[in-house]
């Protein structure tokens, strides 16, 4: 469907499509007797719903926000790099803090959070850089002020609301005894799109 729509209803289309599904049904068939593999289907699909009804949000976000973003060139060439990096230090974040749950070197509370501020503060100084950077470019491009200070008040904002997000999902997939990489990542790296998207709407709105 996805490639009819994007190229048209050609026979190649027609072929990939249906090679992608003999595949995957294939697969399932092969392996679907294992139990890791049941189980990463049992714990992925909750995801692969969360993430499309995230995705969506963020999608009807952009989609109002998109003529405010393109009167703003500033802020349409580092749109991608504002989300992308913004969700690469919730990443860096979590992965480290599931690595400290499983390995005993934190206990699954979320009052450890304080036991991780000079990790985090890393992180927010290295995030910091490049936003840094973004904001020049954007200014660069912009011309404008707004260009400059948007992109840095985005970061400042949203890190610590991404990453106590971020936090609270590895504790909780830790204590239901779930898969971290089936959840934490996922569900981060979308919601982060969503959240900057919709912050980028409303500061532009204003």
């Amino acid at each position: 469907i996805a490639l009819t729509i994007a190229f048209g209803p050609s026979f190649l289309n027609h072929i990939i499509a249906s090679a992608t599904v003999i595949f995957t049904l294939l697969m399932v068939a092969i392996f679907s007797r294992e139990e890791e593999f049941r189980r990463t289907l049992r714990e992925s699909l909750p995801t692969v719903a969360s993430v499309t009804l995230i995705s969506s949000i963020s999608g009807f976000s952009l989609s109002s926000a998109r003529e405010r973003i393109e009167d703003t060139p500033g802020i349409l060439t580092i749109y991608p790099a504002i989300i992308d990096t913004l969700g690469d230090c919730g990443a860096i974040f979590g992965s480290t803090s599931t690595t400290s749950l499983f390995t005993g070197l934190m206990r699954p509370s979320f009052s450890e959070i304080s036991s991780r501020i000079y990790e985090l503060a890393q992180i927010w100084v290295a995030g910091l850089i490049y936003y840094f950077l973004y904001a020049i470019l954007g200014f660069s491009v912009g011309g404008n002020f707004n260009s400059f200070a948007i992109p840095l008040l985005v970061y400042l904002i949203l890190f610590p609301l991404i990453s106590i997000f971020t936090f609270s999902l590895a504790i909780l997939a830790f204590k239901k005894g779930l898969n971290p990489d089936n959840f934490i990542i996922p569900l981060e790296t979308t919601m982060t799109d969503t959240i900057t998207t919709v912050m980028l709407a409303a500061i532009l709105s204003i």
